[in-house]
C-alpha cells in the first residue's frame, strides 16, 4: 500500500506536472502536481477565451447563457488556482484576460461592420467591453485581484451574451461565414493581440522556471542549467519531465517521505486559499454585482453611452429586485 502511495505522489510530481493555458502559449509546468488546466498538446490553450471556433461569436451559445448569472462558473474557479499560487500566475491570468476581451472586441467591431445599419444597441455594448478592457488593464496585481478578475470576467461573459441575442437576430446564415473568417483575420492581424500573445508566453517560461525551482527546492536538487533552459524555452517536456523523476528516485527513504508532506501540504493550503476567496465571491455576489453596475454607470462618458447607462440602470433594478426577493 506504501509502495502505491510513493508511486502516486511521484506521477502527481512528475507525470501531471505538465498544464496548458489556451492559444500558443508555452505548457505550463504544475507547481504542486495539482494541475490547474488541461494537458492538451505543446500549443497552449487560453482558459480565458477560446478562438477554436469564431462562429462562436456569433451563434448560440447555451452554456454560457446557463453560466451568466452565476457568481462564479467553474471554468473561472479553475482559473483562480493560477492567481492563488503566485503574482507571476497572476499576472497570466489577467493578461489572458485582456487578451480575451481584445477578441471581443474585434469580434463586434467586424459584426457590426457587416450589418452595417441598426447597430446602435451593438455599438453600445462594444463600447462597454472597451470599458471592461481598461478595467482588466488597470487591474493592481500588487493586490489581491482575483475578485476584480472573476467580476470583470463575468461582466464580459454578460455583455457578450447581449450581443449575441442581438446580432443574431440581425446576420443571416451567408453572413455567419463573412464574420467567421474577418474575425479570424483580423485576430491573425491586430499587433495588440500579438503583443498580448509574446507576453503570457515569456510570462509562461518565468512561471514553469518558478514552479520547477519549487520542485527542487522541496527535494533539496541544485539544477541551475535546467531552470536556465525552461527560462530560455530550450528545455521539452520530456527532459524536465526524466529530470525531476531521476531527481526523485535519487532521494533516500526518508527524504521521499519529506517530499511527500510538503507536497501535501502546498495542495491543502493552496486549496483552502482558493475556497476561502471562492466562498467570499459567493457569499457577496449580488451586492457586488449591483455596486459594479452603479460605478459603472458613474464612470461611463456621456456621449454616445446612453444606451449603455439604460442597460445597466435596468440590470441594476433587476439586480436589487433579486437580492430583496431573497432576503424576504
Amino acid at each position: 500500500m506504501k509502495k502505491i502511495f510513493c508511486l502516486m505522489i511521484v506521477f502527481l510530481m512528475i507525470l501531471s506536472v505538465f498544464a496548458i493555458a489556451q492559444d500558443a502559449e508555452p505548457t505550463l509546468i504544475s507547481d504542486d502536481g495539482g494541475a490547474d488546466l488541461d494537458d492538451d498538446s505543446n500549443e497552449a490553450y487560453d482558459d480565458v477565451d477560446d478562438d477554436a471556433d469564431v462562429d462562436d461569436d456569433v451563434d448560440d451559445d447555451e452554456e454560457m447563457e446557463e453560466e451568466s448569472e452565476d457568481a462564479i462558473d467553474y471554468k473561472t474557479e479553475k482559473e483562480t488556482e493560477l492567481m492563488v499560487e503566485s503574482k507571476v500566475g497572476a499576472k497570466i491570468r489577467v493578461l489572458q484576460l485582456q487578451r480575451a476581451i481584445l477578441k471581443s472586441i474585434i469580434a463586434a467591431e467586424v459584426i457590426i461592420e457587416t450589418i452595417g445599419d441598426e447597430t446602435g444597441e451593438l455599438e453600445s455594448l462594444k463600447a462597454e467591453l472597451e470599458v471592461l478592457k481598461d478595467e482588466a488593464i488597470a487591474l493592481d496585481l500588487k493586490k489581491d485581484n482575483v475578485e476584480a478578475f472573476v467580476n470583470i470576467k463575468r461582466d464580459v461573459k454578460e455583455v457578450n451574451k447581449a450581443f449575441k441575442d442581438i446580432a443574431k437576430l440581425l446576420i443571416s446564415e451567408e453572413d455567419r461565414k463573412v464574420i467567421a473568417q474577418g474575425i479570424r483575420a483580423k485576430i491573425k492581424s491586430s499587433i495588440e493581440h500579438q503583443e498580448f500573445r509574446e507576453e503570457v508566453k515569456n510570462i509562461g517560461k518565468e512561471l514553469n522556471k518558478e514552479r520547477v525551482k519549487k520542485q527542487f527546492e522541496k527535494m533539496g536538487v541544485d539544477n541551475p542549467e535546467l531552470l536556465e533552459k525552461i527560462e530560455s524555452g530550450e528545455a521539452t517536456k520530456e527532459e524536465i519531465k526524466e529530470v525531476l523523476k531521476a531527481s526523485y528516485k535519487s532521494l533516500s527513504t526518508e527524504e521521499k517521505k519529506e517530499v511527500r508532506e510538503k507536497v501535501s501540504k502546498k495542495v491543502k493550503e493552496k486549496k483552502n486559499v482558493k475556497e476561502k476567496i471562492v466562498t467570499k465571491i459567493k457569499t457577496e455576489y449580488k451586492s457586488v454585482v449591483k455596486e459594479r453596475l452603479e460605478e459603472k454607470i458613474k464612470d461611463l462618458p456621456e456621449d454616445k453611452q446612453e444606451k449603455i447607462k439604460e442597460r445597466l440602470r435596468e440590470k441594476s433594478k433587476n439586480s436589487g429586485e433579486k437580492e430583496e426577493g431573497d432576503d424576504a
